[in-house]
């Protein structure tokens, strides 16, 4: 049984009514202004948008410019905070950059065209970043990594290095110091993490929607074949939820196509998956399950119903006591153990509603968009608002 499970006896919940995307949007600079209100005195995090990059942070009254914006890619913070990677799109180009979230100098780890795709992780100490980059092609019909290479940053003295493969040009995770996950279009590596030595292969034809847990030793994927349906005698697309170890192990099934599993996300310890599912089979209606690698066995993080409203797109608190999620496809809702009444978020005027969480400031403060692409400071107990500008939020 989930913690939620156990938190909610009644199911009770705390909601909070969000509405669409925070990712870039037309260049509005973050206000230099000192935030007025206690709530928001707590936290850092990094702004992008058409006008440059800026460090924000509330408890220093901290608004530094760091470089040139643009449409962010990418972005990947090291598991102290010391230190981000961000890939910006300007149009022409894309850039692939290091900076650090104290000191704040920009160093250009990888440029080229605008439609590269880039991937990355850090070493489970952060003294180094892998990355890989890749042009986005088509082989047999089917989505493909094309030219492009995986690198190396040491964090010691900023040195750049090719790890070596020859067909793997995406970084999945870094499980260990000695190890990392890579990929080709058609298969999973295991590799060395000095000179790509192959470890282990796996064949990942079938394999979508790979997201490794945070500290790397497990993936959550979609796996998907043909089915053979009795009733209709034909063969129909199918999907499965699977989680597995990057190292040994069986693969372990969560959940099969029956309840089309979508949006798998890990918990911050790595050790609960959150997603949503059909409440039944034969319903469109969604609502929010939660697998446990511990028990192996997933619990309904709210009481499944046809009449109900949909519950999807689950995201964890950094945490791991929050679970946001949206509502009907538009509303997003933060479930907080122990709470016992809901509330709706709104913003400006209190007619417009925010969409998406863009990510959390503290435990009980949360970055927030509305359908306008503008970003907005939350405080959760107080309800506390303020805006923060049109662009790109990422809180470390």
């Amino acid at each position: 049984m989930s913690r939620f499970a156990l938190a909610f006896p009644c199911l009770l919940l705390l909601l909070l009514l969000l509405t669409s995307s925070a990712c870039s949007g037309p260049g509005q600079v973050a206000s230099d202004a000192p935030s007025l209100i206690p709530a928001f005195n707590t936290g850092r995090f990094l702004w992008v948008d058409d006008s440059g990059i800026r460090l924000r942070d509330l408890a220093l009254d901290k608004n530094q410019e760091l470089g040139e914006g643009g449409d962010l890619h990418f972005a990947s913070v090291s598991p102290n905070g010391s230190h981000a990677v961000l890939a910006i799109g300007t149009g022409s180009e894309s850039r692939l950059l290091l900076l650090s979230t104290k000191s704040g100098p920009l160093t250009r780890l990888h440029s080229g065209s605008e439609t590269l795709i880039y991937t990355g992780r850090w070493s489970p100490d952060g003294s180094q970043f892998a990355f890989g980059y890749y042009e986005p092609t088509t082989a047999n019909d089917r989505p493909a990594l094309g030219s492009g290479d995986i690198k190396i940053i040491s964090l010691t003295d900023n040195a750049v290095r090719r790890l070596g493969c020859s067909s793997s040009k995406a970084v999945i995770s870094w499980p260990s110091s000695a190890e990392l996950v890579v990929r080709s279009t058609d298969h999973l590596y295991r590799v060395t993490s000095t000179d790509c030595g192959t470890l282990q292969t796996t064949d990942i034809r079938r394999w979508t929607l790979i997201t490794p847990s945070p500290n790397g030793q497990h993936l959550a994927y979609t796996f998907r074949e043909l089915a053979f349906n009795s009733t209709t005698r034909e063969y129909e697309p199918d999907s499965a939820l699977f989680v597995a170890s990057v190292n040994d192990g069986e693969p372990v099934k969560i959940v099969g196509d029956r309840y089309r599993p979508r949006h798998a996300n890990w918990s911050a310890d790595g050790t609960e998956i959150a997603f949503d599912v059909r409440v039944d089979p034969d319903s469109e209606i969604r609502t929010i399950s939660i697998y446990s690698l511990a028990t192996e066995e997933a619990t309904f993080a709210f009481p499944p119903s046809v009449h109900g409203s949909s519950k999807t797109h689950p995201v964890w608190n950094s945490d791991g006591q929050s679970l946001s999620f949206r509502e009907d496809g538009s509303r997003l809702l933060i479930q907080t153990p122990g709470a016992s009444f809901s509330q709706t978020v709104t913003l400006g005027d209190a007619q417009s509603f925010a969409t998406r969480l863009v990510g959390w400031l503290s435990p009980v403060t949360v970055l927030v968009s509305d359908d306008q692409d503008s970003v907005w400071m939350y405080h959760v107990p107080s309800e506390a608002i303020e805006f923060v500008g049109i662009g790109t939020g990422i809180p470390f």
